[in-house]
């Protein structure tokens, strides 16, 4: 429709700035024009590019020009929405009509802001006063909720709930954790407030715990005298007290939760971060996992039917591989790569979510070509391995009908910080899926592996995980040979024919 420009204009030796618009349909080609109020001399002015160059207030000129281009290009909107051809005379009209605007709100502007501001002033002092009747509403609720005995606004229980649904990201065990958590509050104290979380409160839970919350362990010299007391009752008691990995954990989400709620209630953290759980960390000093040899015979057997043998398979497969159960079962062939002719498994692990490469053993390729690399379970015909509990139990079947690790261990668990030895169980009992990965950690460091390697290979970014974890720390004459002691090559005392060995679950 025209041409806008930035056009300089001789004024005497000087170049006045103006902005120029023509439109080609007019009759008289006579341009809009209006001057930027920028005078400068001829070499101060790009041409090319229509800035003001080579002066130290070159900026403030700039911005004087593109001010004055701004409104020119107002005007030319406001033809357009007005239905009008941007002719010289209807741009001089909406030009007149911007600068009266301009005057308008510059004596206006003061008197509007003004008025805003005490309207502004109004709306603070009306929310003030609708938040104060809000709280006192919410107090109404909440004494009403005391008298009933159940906080539902601020309940404890209800706020797990409400933390899970916003932090859906968590991982599968994390939510288990703080189900667990729920499930605890509930039997404890089911009206607990989350404004009421102490350091009295922190103190009376974890007692609770590990003094009065019963497991899903059998007491069975409780169970047995009750029933023989009652003979017309039958009746199950079960151990009370968590361990003391259990009651960390329930103390560390309980707190969680209370923080994620403060900015939403206000109050203040600072007492509750202080307070101390009290309970130890727990350290395995020995670990459930197959010896060489029993590895080996694992190995050997014959399984009685295919499911019998995928679950002995995919058990060997994370024995030879280290990894954890969630893990193996999602190997696929692309996770397969070659690296300088040799074979490594590549994989992002689930709990950690990194990267692990380890190198392939031929057992492991021969597991994993035999079932195409596919473990999971079908419904229709009902094969595969559909969770961890399945290891276990056909473990143990195998095991048992083999005479593999059919020998006593004693259990060590702590429980308030002091250690109790639990009633022995045989070790098939206690082979489960994750102890397929000790077994690849135990025999490897006991081959001689770096324990560095080992590190990248399991994907522990700590050494002392592996170490106080996975590692077995006990000590027998073939571990006191290696650091050149001389062990006596007969025995003194007689043989045990049912050895024992202390285990933390």
């Amino acid at each position: 429709m025209g041409t806008l420009t930035i056009k300089p204009r001789p004024i005497g030796k000087k170049l006045g700035i103006s902005i120029n618009y023509t439109h080609k349909a007019q009759i008289k080609a006579v341009p809009f024009q209006r001057a930027t109020g920028v005078t400068v001399e001829p070499e101060e002015f790009d041409k090319a590019t229509g800035k003001v160059i080579k002066r130290t207030d070159s900026a403030t000129m700039n911005q004087k020009i593109q001010a004055t281009l701004k409104d020119v290009q107002y005007c030319l909107n406001e033809c357009e929405a007005n239905g009008v051809e941007p002719f010289k005379s209807n741009l001089d009209v909406e030009w007149e009509k911007l600068q009266q605007l301009k005057v308008t709100r510059e004596t206006t502007e003061p008197q509007a802001q003004s008025v805003l501001h005490r309207m502004l002033g109004m709306l603070r002092a009306e929310l003030e006063d609708l938040k104060l009747q809000v709280k006192r509403k919410e107090e109404e609720i909440e004494a009403e909720e005391r008298k009933l005995k159940v906080y539902v606004s601020k309940n404890f229980i209800t706020h797990i709930d409400m933390f899970l649904a916003q932090n859906d990201q968590l991982k599968e065990n994390s939510k288990k954790n703080y189900t667990g958590l729920k499930d605890a509050v509930k039997l404890w104290k089911p009206s607990l407030n989350i404004n009421d979380i102490t350091k009295s409160t922190l103190n009376s839970f974890r007692n609770w715990l590990t003094t009065e919350k019963e497991t899903r362990v059998i007491d069975l010299d409780s169970t047995e005298a009750y029933n023989k007391e009652n003979p017309t009752a039958t009746k199950t008691i079960y151990v009370k007290g968590l361990r003391n990995s259990s009651v960390r954990e329930l103390l560390q989400k309980m707190k969680i939760v209370y923080y994620f709620f403060s900015d939403t209630y206000h109050y203040d953290i600072t007492e509750v971060k202080k307070w101390k759980i009290g309970i130890k960390k727990s350290q395995n000093h020995s670990v459930v996992f197959l010896t060489k040899s029993e590895f080996e015979a694992v190995k050997k057997v014959k399984c009685e039917n295919s499911r019998e043998q995928i679950h002995r398979d995919f058990y060997l497969l994370m024995c030879n591989t280290g990894l954890r159960f969630v893990d193996a079962l999602r190997i696929k062939k692309h996770h397969i790569i070659n690296v300088e002719n040799n074979l490594y498994l590549k994989i992002i692990q689930q709990k950690t979510t990194k990267p692990v490469q380890i190198p392939l053993t031929q057992d492991a390729l021969a597991i994993l070509e035999k079932y195409d690399y596919h473990f999971d379970y079908d419904k229709g015909n009902k094969e595969g391995v559909g969770y961890t509990a399945q290891i276990g139990y056909y473990m143990n079947r195998l095991m048992e009908r083999n005479n593999i690790c059919n020998y006593s261990l004693v259990r060590t668990n702590y429980k308030n910080n002091v250690a109790k030895e639990d009633e022995s169980k045989i070790k098939r009992e206690l082979i489960n899926s994750h102890t397929a990965r000790k077994t690849f950690i135990n025999i490897s460091l006991t081959n001689g592996m770096k324990i560095t390697a080992l590190k990248n290979i399991v994907g522990h970014s700590e050494l002392n995980m592996i170490m106080d974890v996975y590692g077995d720390g006990s000590l027998n004459t073939e571990e006191m040979g290696k650091a050149g002691w001389d062990m006596p090559n007969t025995p003194t005392l007689p043989a045990v024919t049912n050895s024992k060995m202390k285990v933390v679950a």
